[in-house]
């Protein structure tokens, strides 16, 4: 779904992306970027990747995209619950 392992020339990553090249090249649909930006701007705090706004025309920075996938991805290192659920998955399968 999320295509981020591609590789970029540095001359991609200053293209901008409409929505629907978002939801195109990376998986994530417009209704859910149109959701983020629409609570970005009623709390003042940006919900998604970064995006310009004028009037009806909404661009996002590809190299912006790319990076808040990335900060949301989960790595199994981030937490200490993350151990004791692998090991409590691990050990259920074999009490089945």
């Amino acid at each position: 779904m999320l295509n981020i392992v591609k590789d970029y020339l540095p001359h991609q990553l200053n293209r901008m992306l409409t929505p629907a090249s978002v939801e195109k090249e990376f998986g994530i649909s417009k209704e859910t970027l149109k959701h983020l930006r629409e609570e970005s701007i009623s709390t003042g705090e940006l919900r998604g990747p970064v995006f310009l706004k004028d009037g009806n025309i909404i661009l996002y920075p590809i190299k912006a995209v790319i990076m808040w996938i990335k900060s949301k991805m989960f790595s199994s290192g981030e937490t200490s619950k993350t151990s004791k659920t692998a090991n409590i998955s691990h050990l259920n399968k074999y009490n089945k």
